[in-house]
């Protein structure tokens, strides 16, 4: 499918809000309960800077998806954390969209000497496991219970390395929403602190220091 992608401006607004509504409402991709108005996505868009851009997918003109990132947490030894989003129009889901948002979006934060991206999918969703997966995300983690929507009962099973798509299987009985964490380490940022070479290197579970 043929599309580009590019900066989102304000007058864009009102589509990613056509887009973003059915996750809301009829989904628990997304953990709001209500769709913001058009001006309310336009004040978040607004809060887009170099380091947490926000960028659209569009074919003549027509917005087919959005992605973008957001500051991890406040606290300053955060700064070179992001968490990434990503979201398609559903006429156009399995076309590439998705995907070739979040290749630029990551291009994006290289530049920008992010040295973490960090994305949350609710689950189940075997889809964006699988982008994230073939983007080089992966798993750091289950949040269990940690949303509560519609009434709907989800729960996945177990998440053993590799196996992230095949462990989602089951469902909740309380009808609460589990969410898996998925890290991406990008390079280390030049003004990363030189104390961590002078320290015991910790270990994730892959047994890999997080900054190589």
């Amino acid at each position: 499918m043929a599309f580009h992608v590019r900066d989102a401006c304000a007058a864009d607004a009102a589509a990613i809000q056509r887009i973003y509504a059915p996750h809301v409402l009829d989904s628990v991709v997304s953990f709001e309960e209500a769709v913001p108005c058009v001006a309310t996505m336009a004040g978040r868009m607004a809060r887009a800077t170099p380091r947490t851009p926000w960028l659209v997918a569009v074919d003549s003109e027509q917005v087919l998806g959005y992605a973008y990132a957001t500051p991890w947490r406040g606290r300053p030894a955060y700064r070179h954390s992001v968490e990434t989003t990503v979201y398609v129009d559903t006429a156009v889901h399995r076309r590439g969209v998705g995907r070739g948002l979040m290749e630029a979006l990551l291009e994006r934060l290289r530049e920008a000497g992010a040295h973490t991206v960090i994305a949350g999918v609710a689950l189940p969703n075997a889809a964006s496991v699988r982008l994230h997966e073939a983007l080089g995300y992966r798993s750091v983690g289950v949040f269990r219970e940690v949303g509560f929507k519609h009434d709907i009962r989800h729960l996945p099973a177990d998440t053993p390395q590799g196996a992230l798509v095949d462990a989602i299987e089951a469902l909740n009985g309380d009808g609460t929403i589990d969410g898996m964490l998925v890290q991406l380490p990008l390079p280390p940022h030049l003004d990363a602190p030189r104390i961590l070479e002078r320290i015991a290197p910790s270990k994730d579970v892959d047994g890999v220091h997080p900054y190589n």
